[in-house]
């Protein structure tokens, strides 16, 4: 009875090893055929807008030294500060348009060549503005205005349709990518099908700048479609799409 048992049991022990390996085949084989079933595209899709700057940001830094005397560097830009307020009104600036920063005290030393702090050298004190211009015909006037009380005055160009501006270039992005991936496919004699992603960061594990695809993206993107005129001092708006789809 027990050699009947242990027969019987060395049959089952071969037939579920057999039944394994069976498995094992029809898995391995069938892999390539999932893995080549779903054929895919990937590309990225470059926009740029072009637009004339509608607004300034102006900054308008107050800032005095003084080797002894803290408070006298505190009193000169406190007079820039109210000369800077006094341009306010006269220029016709909103409140909303005119942000006065805190005033920075600090106190500075002689350095050697190694980095060391040496003697001290002065008391700083400084104070920035930051200006709104929505008239940009006014340009020249403000410049005038803000540069003849001395201090640094920088400027920036912006467009109050910045954030419609970076909507509008992911969508044409988007286009951009499809019509690239429909031009791809076409020379591979297939058809795109479904978008499977769209991101506008570059696929995981791509980090060295590659697509999914092989295709090197260089470091400054050239864009697949602008448009807007070509502006002095135009604001450029771009933004790049990745997106993969399926080929049919």
């Amino acid at each position: 009875m027990s050699n009947i048992t242990h027969s019987t049991r060395r049959r089952m022990m071969e037939r579920k090893r057999a039944m394994l390996f069976v498995a094992w085949v029809l898995i391995a084989g069938a892999a390539p055929l999932c893995a080549d079933s779903v054929r895919t595209v990937s590309v990225a899709g470059t926009a740029e807008i072009r637009v004339a700057p509608d607004t300034v940001i102006w900054k308008v830094a107050a800032s005095e030294t003084d080797p002894k005397d803290l408070f006298a560097a505190k009193r000169r830009v406190e007079a820039r500060m109210n000369q800077l307020r006094a341009l306010k009104v006269r220029l016709g600036i909103a409140d909303a348009d005119f942000e006065e920063g805190q005033m920075l005290i600090k106190r500075e030393y002689d350095t050697d060549a190694r980095g060391a702090r040496g003697a001290f050298r002065w008391f700083v004190v400084s104070q920035q503005v930051v200006i709104r211009q929505t008239d940009i015909r006014r340009f020249d006037e403000f410049l005038d205005a803000l540069a003849a009380g001395g201090g640094e005055v920088e400027y920036t160009f912006e467009s109050s349709r910045i954030f419609d501006l970076r909507r509008e270039a992911r969508i044409a992005a988007l286009r951009a990518a499809k019509e690239k991936a429909s031009a791809l496919a076409a020379a591979a004699s297939a058809k795109v099908g479904r978008v499977v992603s769209v991101s506008e960061y570059l696929p995981a594990g791509q980090d060295r700048g590659f697509l999914a695809s092989g295709t090197l993206l260089e470091a400054n993107v050239a864009p697949d479609s602008s448009s807007g005129r070509i502006l002095p001092g135009a604001i450029v708006v771009q933004a790049t799409v990745y997106a993969t789809f399926e080929l049919e």
